[in-house]
């Protein structure tokens, strides 16, 4: 069966191990970019549930994939930003390893899916949760990180100038 919709390229760099270690800053959009999420006052985003639901489960990623660590985050009327580490799963009795590393695809497409069930289960919003994959960026250096950590933190002040907003 042959779809009408046009091939989409992956937002994925080309070639790139998404299951090394290394630092990633993640953004993720609602669908149509609705401001689901919460609404910023006073330079402040003040949260919906759907977006302390968004925080919760932010915070329990490491608990399903012990090979990651969380940093700067953020949530946003109409999405979030995050910064996530893959880290070295340190020693693990070889019968023990897992097949295959982790990719961080599959930890954002593991986010979506739970955070979009908790939203469904709780009747907080009738359509779609969240658009079609997310933007990852990978951090290269120290300088690169700070400069992101500062974005993240800043970001609900500077939400009017955000290309996200409206």
């Amino acid at each position: 069966m042959t779809s009408d919709r046009p091939m989409r390229r992956s937002p994925r760099l080309q070639g790139y191990d998404y299951s090394q270690e290394g630092a990633y800053f993640i953004t993720i959009c609602s669908h149509r970019r609705e401001h689901i999420l919460g609404h910023v006052k006073n330079q402040t985003c003040n949260l919906f549930q759907a977006g302390l639901i968004a925080i919760e489960d932010w915070q329990k990623i490491p608990t399903h994939y012990p090979s990651v660590e969380l940093d700067a985050f953020v949530v946003m009327p109409n999405h979030i930003h995050g910064i996530i580490f893959l880290v070295g799963e340190g020693f693990i009795p070889p019968a023990a390893k897992p097949p295959k590393s982790v990719l961080l695809s599959q930890i954002i497409g593991g986010y979506k899916a739970g955070v979009t069930r908790r939203i469904n289960r709780s009747n907080l919003y009738a359509n779609t949760v969240w658009q079609r994959s997310f933007h990852d960026h990978i951090i290269r250096s120290e300088e690169e990180l700070n400069r992101i950590r500062h974005y993240v933190a800043n970001n609900p002040a500077l939400w009017e100038h955000d290309r996200f907003y409206g």
